[in-house]
């Protein structure tokens, strides 16, 4: 058996080079720039390889208190495009198979693929290999364990949580380990966990607009006192300003700028006589200026900026495609699947939701989903409020909110939540995967292949209504991942306990 096992690691080995990879960034959202990247490559099972920086994106540096890193440390950072050339060779440089491996790489994959769409260079291609996916494979935690979680499963800790250099290690440590019950379970080949990163539209570039002098004029004139703004604004919405909306941006100075922009905004969506093309750039400039008016508060009102996404959802009755004779302006340019009267309603919602460090917060969270009730989905909710605007946009929201009950650890509440979401039967990709993880992580050990069944049939169940215009290919995947862990349930090795297995010696080697 021994005998068989090296056989199967060293085929493992002979075709397979990761690059362990973990980054640290101003925020998770599809625009957030790069503050750290660190690597570790790994080769017949040891690291050959690693190194780490930080980086200037020049721009604001986001929630200093999650990652650790001021502008004082940024300081004598170089820029993503000095190590841009040293990345593609750590990505790339291999006769082997390189699988680029995290957990959630994808995540620091679509970092790495902006940052490089930003210096006007097609990104290295990307093998990925995700730890949330592999080790559940071997039946080692779920798809919604954290990085930590899994590190503890093995008898690990990472003493410096979100910083790049500490998170890689504990990455490749994990990843080491689970892939020696993929070769106990006779696994000589990664290729079929692995995945290529995420296609984000986000990444399309704006169209470049040529405006005429009389209306680059119109773009030098003042924003700072309110009449100013509106009359320069106003001129630009005559002539269908195809930046309208940055310009309704470039006004947010401070908070009373941003609610005098929001409500001249949302004012003029409700004007008779406007196009699509319009409206959708108001919008689009009404919830700029929501974000900056969040972004600009000292104590988070959730109240506020709710009642502002109502507002929003509410000033424009016909929230539908748009047609080849009225068209937004992304629908124009040929980006049907960004269009304005899909994205908008989201987008405002989930702003509302967020604060200024990209979560959501649990006191947001029960106001949406409970309100003043005891049960979810009542007539206080604001899930109940804005699902009578725009339903879509409401489930999609309330997937957010039962998603950060389970992560704060209000997992009956999360449940209770999401099942009434369910029985309204307006199944999205969200609210699928989300149901589906719930239910897997809730299994005890002596119901885990019950959970599973039931978890696999609430992926089926969402396939079928194929509701939503966003494409499906996550719960297609979780369904996957979920049929395989199945298998290896009813009839693998993995039956037994890791626990019961012999210690493992790590191969941690000093580069």
């Amino acid at each position: 058996m021994t005998a068989q096992r090296d056989a199967i690691a060293r085929t493992l080995w002979r075709q397979t080079r990761l690059v362990v990879i973990d980054v640290e960034t101003t925020g998770l959202q599809a625009t957030s720039r790069m503050l750290a990247f660190a690597a570790y490559i790994v080769e017949n099972g040891a690291t050959i390889e690693s190194w780490s920086t930080l980086m200037n994106p020049g721009t604001h540096i986001g929630a200093t208190k999650i990652h650790s890193l001021t502008p004082e440390k940024l300081a004598g950072a170089k820029s993503f495009q000095v190590h841009s050339e040293k990345i593609r060779r750590t990505l790339t440089s291999s006769s082997k198979t390189t699988f680029v491996t995290g957990h959630n790489v994808s995540f620091d994959a679509e970092r790495l693929v902006y940052e490089f769409r930003l210096l006007g260079e097609e990104p290295p291609p990307m093998l990925l290999l995700d730890n949330s996916t592999l080790a559940p494979a071997t039946g080692v935690g779920t798809a919604n364990s954290s990085s930590e979680k899994l590190a503890a499963t093995f008898g690990l800790l990472n003493p410096a949580a979100h910083e790049a250099n500490a998170d890689a290690i504990t990455t490749r440590e994990v990843t080491l380990r689970v892939i020696d019950l993929l070769i106990d379970a006779g696994v000589s080949d990664l290729t079929p966990y692995a995945m290529m990163p995420r296609k984000r539209f986000t990444f399309d570039d704006e169209p470049d607009y040529e405006l005429t002098p009389e209306h680059e004029a119109l773009h030098a004139l003042p924003l700072t006192k309110q009449a100013e703004r509106e009359n320069a604004l106003a001129q630009c919405l005559a002539l269908s300003c195809p930046v309208l909306n940055r310009r309704i941006e470039d006004g947010v100075t401070d908070g009373a700028s941003a609610r005098s922009l929001i409500k001249w905004s949302i004012e003029q969506i409700g004007r008779p006589g406007l196009t699509r093309y319009q409206v959708g750039l108001l919008m689009s400039g009404a919830l700029r200026a929501m974000n900056g008016r969040r972004d600009l508060l000292v104590r988070p009102k959730p109240d506020l900026m709710l009642h502002n996404a109502r507002a929003l959802l509410n000033s424009y009755p016909r929230w539908e495609a748009c047609t080849d004779d009225d068209q937004c302006d992304r629908c124009a340019s040929g980006r049907p699947y960004l269009c304005r009267f899909f994205r908008t309603p989201i987008n405002a919602v989930w702003s509302a939701m967020y604060n200024s460090e990209e979560q959501v917060p649990l006191n947001v969270a029960m106001k949406y989903l409970y309100g003043a009730a005891k049960t979810p989905l009542g007539a206080s909710s604001w899930y109940s409020q804005l699902r009578a605007l725009h339903p879509y946009a409401a489930v999609r929201g309330a997937s957010r909110a039962a998603r950060t009950l389970a992560t704060l650890h209000r997992v009956g509440q999360a449940i209770e939540a999401t099942e009434a979401l369910w029985a309204t039967e307006l199944h999205t990709p969200g609210l699928t995967a989300l149901y589906a993880t719930l239910v897997e992580e809730s299994m005890t050990q002596g119901e885990r292949d019950t959970a599973l069944r039931r978890a696999l049939a609430i992926c089926d169940e969402g396939l079928a209504g194929n509701i939503g215009e966003r494409p499906w290919h996550s719960v297609e995947a979780r369904r996957e991942r979920l049929a395989r862990r199945l298998a290896v349930a009813e009839s693998s090795p993995f039956k037994h306990p890791y626990n019961q297995r012999p210690p493992h010696r790590s191969r941690f080697v000093r580069p």
